[in-house]
């Protein structure tokens, strides 16, 4: 496996802080940190018409 990296800017910049915080701090792998950000994304994507 290869070192990759992932650029994000503006608004979604600080949900991958966000993201990367709760990792480190928590020491909790991607996918734990992850869960909550994602049912919070599927559910903003619900209320905007979204599948």
């Amino acid at each position: 496996m290869g070192n990759h990296t992932i650029t994000i800017r503006g608004a979604e910049r600080n949900l991958w802080i966000d993201f990367v915080s709760a990792c480190k701090k928590n020491k909790k792998t991607a996918w734990e940190a992850m869960k909550p950000m994602l049912k919070d994304y599927i559910s903003k994507s619900n209320i905007r018409g979204g599948k």
